[in-house]
């Protein structure tokens, strides 16, 4: 390029340069200082959760919901407005939230579930942002205690999370639920539950939309909050079917889903959960791929952690950003990291980065012309663009 060329957008990232990352901004200072106040003696949800470029700009997610920080200082829709400028951070309005992580892009809008909500009504909320738009909060989730997806699959929207009536939830029945919106979140019914069976919880935590079916994965849990059962199947429009037990995923603790093409207007043929393989011993860390109702481990990802898939809006691309290391639940010391640039359809993968940052990283997106992270301690870092 010539010193006054602008970078082309349509170049493959996989094909780019990078320098090695280093911190860009502090977004949640506000946030840590009250947290740090409030639990002074309690360890809590530090990290940018989640990143994503849309609108022109870099919004973020934040928060704790096992502390209800969100009862100490607002959690806001923060979002960065200019790749050179650390300074230019923007609210753009208080959620009514305790925790916000999950954005899914679904053509010119984001959805993004209410995971514990501050107004303890019965009702859950799902918030929605179109391109040129203010966010929009649907406090409209019938049951909704948590709701820790949401996602458009045909005309409609679904979410996923747990809940019940509040007679039910006294008398310790918990409930994990899918529901439905057919009229754009501005109301949500109930399409499917699964019992706790009066102990501990049940819930459904993520949803893989595609063309065959609607993938929904949660679990149950016991008197002491400790997982002991998975929830696995697919909504196919009609009912719920659970996973047979030799099904490659009824043996999979899924934490992550992405459709490999945008599911809207039709829905994606392909997609990618990720999470812990609990028939392996010790437990490890895997992908995997689903397409028409098959199921292969990513053998590229084995001996890695996927912790955060982010798609470049300009080429389609993914990136796939991994700790090393996959038995389950293990950090490594010193944390390393693996950032990758996937082909559109994940059939290849080029490694661009490796990492060494001083507090591990939760969230990764292309933006501009450059790579920004989250960590685990609050902060943004940047990769400039190399020639």
């Amino acid at each position: 390029l010539g010193p006054d060329a602008a970078p082309d957008p349509n170049r493959p990232w996989g094909t780019r340069r990078f320098a090695a990352p280093t911190p860009w901004a502090s977004p949640l200072a506000d946030y840590l200082a009250a947290g740090a106040e409030a639990f002074p003696d309690q360890p809590f949800e530090r990290a940018v959760h989640d990143l994503v470029a849309f609108d022109g700009r870099l919004h973020l997610a934040y928060g704790d919901a096992t502390l209800n920080l969100g009862r100490v200082v607002p959690i806001e829709h923060r979002a960065f407005t200019d790749p050179s400028d650390p300074t230019a951070l923007v609210s753009e309005g208080e959620s009514r939230e305790e925790h916000l992580d999950g954005f899914r892009r679904f053509g010119d809008r984001l959805l993004l579930p209410g995971i514990d909500a501050v107004d303890d009504a019965w009702l859950g909320n799902v918030y929605l942002r179109a391109l040129g738009s203010p966010w929009r909060m649907a406090r409209t989730v019938d049951r909704g205690v948590h709701v820790h997806d949401a996602v458009q699959w045909g005309a409609s929207l679904y979410a996923v999370g747990s809940g019940a009536t509040p007679e039910a939830w006294g008398n310790g029945n918990v409930y994990a639920h899918l529901w439905i919106s057919r009229d754009d979140a501005a109301t949500w019914q109930v399409l499917h539950t699964e019992h706790n069976e009066r102990v501990g919880d049940a819930r459904f935590t993520r949803l893989l939309p595609l063309d065959d079916a609607l993938y929904l994965f949660g679990y149950r849990s016991d008197a002491q909050g400790s997982i002991n059962r998975l929830l696995a199947g697919t909504w196919d429009g009609a009912a719920y079917t659970p996973f047979a037990p030799e099904h490659p995923l009824a043996g999979a603790f899924i934490t992550g889903s992405m459709p490999l093409s945008d599911p809207t207007p039709q829905a994606a043929p392909e997609g990618l959960v990720w999470g812990a393989d609990v028939r392996a011993e010790p437990l490890k860390a895997r992908a995997w791929r689903v397409s028409a109702g098959e199921v292969t481990v990513v053998d590229a990802l084995v001996g890695h952690t996927l912790i955060d898939l982010s798609r470049v809006d300009a080429t389609g691309e993914w990136l796939v950003l991994t700790h090393a290391g996959d038995t389950w639940a293990q950090t490594p010391d010193p944390w390393a990291a693996t950032l990758w640039v996937a082909t559109p359809s994940f059939d290849g993968l080029t490694e661009i980065l490796t990492l060494a940052p001083a507090a591990p990283l939760r969230s990764v997106a292309a933006w501009g012309d450059a790579l920004f992270f989250g960590d685990a301690a609050g902060d943004v870092l940047k990769a400039e663009a190399l020639p």
